[in-house]
């Protein structure tokens, strides 16, 4: 039942009455506590007590289905530190090594708008390839009508020679789509 109360708070944007539900799932060693332990720290991730729900989420079991999960989770959290530039490469090796089926996208668009702020040519091209990619090939989505965007906004910034470079797709982009 705590689960479930748990995920009513969450729906209703109640995140602290959520937090606390799915704190006590976590702690009651119930077939559920991993995935609570997740849930509270997706919603905690900006807020208090944010070391302790690392610490949680790398306790995981690596078996744990939602252990890619807790690895992003834990590569986004380090975003906020100081240290962006490891954090960064973390959430660029955990997308690289997602398990097969796992939906990267929202990863990657995170990924992507930490390379934009790079002062490295490379790493802001390698951005705009990401958001080409998920622009193009999910154009319908949420995810790919914000690739798309930040695609453009991207695209606006550069100077016109390099912009001329990237307008059209490249043959080898057109068959990594």
């Amino acid at each position: 039942l705590r689960w479930l109360r748990a995920r009513a708070h969450a729906e209703l944007t109640q995140s602290e009455q959520a937090i606390t539900e799915f704190d006590a799932v976590a702690e009651a060693g119930h077939a559920l506590s991993p995935w609570a332990t997740l849930a509270a720290a997706r919603l905690a991730l900006d807020g208090q007590g944010t070391e302790r729900r690392l610490a949680l989420l790398a306790n995981l079991p690596h078996d744990f289905p939602g252990a890619w999960d807790a690895t992003v989770l834990r590569a986004r959290a380090g975003l906020t530190n100081a240290d962006r530039s490891r954090a960064r490469e973390a959430l660029g090796r955990a997308i690289a090594h997602a398990p097969r089926g796992a939906d990267s996208t929202a990863a990657e668009l995170v990924y992507a708008g930490e390379l934009v702020r790079s002062e490295f040519a490379a790493d802001q091209e390698a951005a705009f390839r990401i958001y080409r990619r998920l622009g193009v090939a999910q154009p319908a989505t949420a995810v790919g009508r914000q690739a798309s965007s930040a695609e453009a906004e991207l695209l606006a910034a550069w100077p016109e020679d390099r912009r001329a470079l990237h307008r059209e797709l490249s043959p080898t982009e057109q068959l990594d789509l």
